[in-house]
């Protein structure tokens, strides 16, 4: 996660946003913290740690609600990062029907990659989850438990 993490930072603050915000899909997933320290320990490690601005909630309706008025008042250009799919389709949406432009004003980075990004035209972080499994599986099937790393790679969209 902490590449998947260096990679999202780098490409919004590549594309100009100036502020950066986690999204909260849910709670209590362990994958979805992981990915959340990640992403706070890599802007700290980059020296960018200024620029995360608070966490926003984008789990029920009434809080992404929320979270667009939380957008709508900042200055700034603003990027956020959701690691769960559905839910950054969900906070696209929100935005979108609130006549916030995206991507002009708001960029929104996924962070899985799964078909659900790439069909709703949603940038994101890609991981390949069928290789995980793969890897996974041969190391159950051979006894032979290793450390691998898979890289994620940047999927385009038109969200960013």
């Amino acid at each position: 996660f902490p590449a998947g993490a260096t990679a999202a930072l780098a490409h919004l603050l590549g594309r100009g946003y100036e502020s950066l915000h986690w999204v909260m899909p849910f709670e209590g997933d362990s994958a979805v913290d992981l990915m959340k320290t990640a992403f706070v320990d890599r802007a700290a490690a980059l020296g960018i740690r200024s620029r995360i601005g608070e966490v926003l909630d984008g789990s029920t309706p009434a809080a992404r609600e929320n979270l667009v008025r939380t957008i709508a008042a900042k200055s700034k250009r603003v990027g956020l990062f959701c690691p769960e799919d559905n839910v950054a389709v969900l906070v696209r949406d929100a935005l979108r029907g609130r006549g916030i432009r995206v991507p002009d004003r708001v960029g929104l980075l996924a962070g899985m990659g799964t078909g659900t990004a790439q069909e709703a035209g949603i940038a994101s972080v890609r991981y390949d989850f069928v290789q995980m499994g793969r890897e996974a599986a041969r190391q159950l099937i051979t006894g032979s438990p290793d450390r691998r790393r898979l890289a994620p790679t940047l999927e385009p969209g038109d969200t960013t």
